[in-house]
């Protein structure tokens, strides 16, 4: 096996083009893990964007909450349905 690995060699120029290959993979994901520091003021506003709608939601539903918990009382000292007779 170690005989066919030597036979087969790598030579200068497909040493050379396997390397620029991987700094161009290597630039490739750098960029792409960086793009968030690059975009960093867009994601900031996104964020604070994000909380003001959730406060608006929270603020809305926390009025809706409560309208319904006063719709929802019940009188039960009057009947509802006064011509149902019990038998």
């Amino acid at each position: 096996m170690l005989n066919a690995l030597l036979l087969n060699s790598l030579g200068r120029v497909d040493r050379n083009f396997f390397l620029i290959c991987g700094i161009i993979i290597a630039v490739i994901v750098a960029v792409y893990f960086l793009i968030p520091v690059f975009r960093r003021e867009q994601y900031e506003t996104q964020r604070n964007n994000l909380r003001e709608r959730e406060s608006a939601f929270n603020a809305a539903k926390k009025a809706r909450d409560t309208e319904s918990v006063s719709d929802d009382t019940v009188d039960l000292s009057t009947p509802n349905n006064e011509d149902v007779s019990d038998k």
